[in-house]
């Protein structure tokens, strides 16, 4: 790959050294990506299947301590009823209706500050309207024991 068609002899010397560098330097550099990547997908192979044991066995152990959560939930999260708010329930108060979307308490630290509370989503209301409501706010809701489909609630609550 000589740029100039008049080159000096010493020029030509080197341009000749780097083909023949190159050529060498190839075949190698090629084997030991190949070796590089065949060591790489069996790491990754590894690595998954360390991560999948990890995992399952990460979820053994906390499955009594989210089922022992559950249970202080269903506990304390009560409506007008004394029934439990449960995740998926549709809540009523007045006549708006919501969806409950999660239950939760608040850590600090990483230590539970045992203050559970419902995120509620306003039915067919606008998309982010999010709402927090705590166990004293929810004796003025009632969970519906009614199968109401959420598409056709109308506004103001009327299906």
């Amino acid at each position: 790959m000589e740029l100039k068609t008049n080159l000096s002899p010493l020029q030509r010397q080197i341009n000749a050294a780097l083909k023949k560098f190159n050529a060498d330097t190839e075949q190698p550099y090629k084997a030991i990506v190949e070796e590089r990547n065949e060591a790489y997908a069996k790491y990754k192979a590894l690595e998954q299947e360390i991560n999948e044991k990890f995992n399952g066995i990460k979820r053994e152990a906390e499955r009594p301590l989210v089922k022992l959560i559950e249970q202080y939930y269903d506990k304390t999260l009560l409506d007008s009823k004394k029934k439990p708010v449960k995740v998926g329930s549709i809540i009523i108060h007045g006549t708006k209706f919501f969806k409950v979307t999660s239950r939760y308490m608040t850590t600090k630290k990483g230590v539970f500050q045992f203050d559970p509370r419902v995120v509620v989503e306003r039915v067919n209301g606008s998309k982010g309207s999010k709402m927090e409501i705590l166990p004293v706010e929810l004796k003025y809701y009632t969970v519906s024991t009614v199968g109401i489909k959420i598409e056709t609630i109308g506004e103001g609550g009327q299906a």
